[in-house]
């Protein structure tokens, strides 16, 4: 697997960009963020071990939120073909249940996004447990 090294404050992808690479954080710290409101909000940060950009590759669809080195960090680059395999090689029902999982979470933030547009409270909100690792509250 490739890998490639991003300094504190590069930019790894865009939100909207088309993806065809997750990465894998071998080290460092990234930040994840959207444009709520006009604004760039940090959602959570990814810490070494854990893979981000993968939606994007599920679902073939644009990039979610922006990726951004909050430290200098190193990537191992997953390209789509290889993901694909992985997840093609997945029981039915731990695909089924990741595919299912991105859309809807892609579906609550596409709620939340229009409920932001029309000024209205979302019907959803995200809650995060505190067993959960992947993102990080910020603090």
């Amino acid at each position: 697997m490739d890998q490639k090294q991003y300094t504190a404050g590069e930019c790894i992808f865009e939100e909207n960009a088309d993806g065809d690479t997750a990465f894998l954080l071998a080290s460092g710290v990234i930040e994840i963020s959207r444009i709520v409101d006009g604004e760039d909000t940090v959602l959570g940060q990814i810490e070494a071990g854990q893979i981000f950009g993968e939606m994007a590759l599920i679902t073939d669809q644009p990039r979610t939120a922006t990726a951004r080195a909050k430290q200098d960090s190193v990537c191992f680059l997953v390209p789509q073909e290889a993901f694909q395999s992985e997840l093609d090689s997945s029981s039915a029902l731990m695909k089924s249940l990741v595919i299912n999982l991105i859309r809807h979470i892609r579906s609550l933030m596409d709620q939340l996004d229009d409920a932001t547009k029309n000024s209205a409270p979302p019907d959803v909100v995200f809650h995060q447990p505190e067993s959960f690792k992947s993102y990080k509250v910020k603090e």
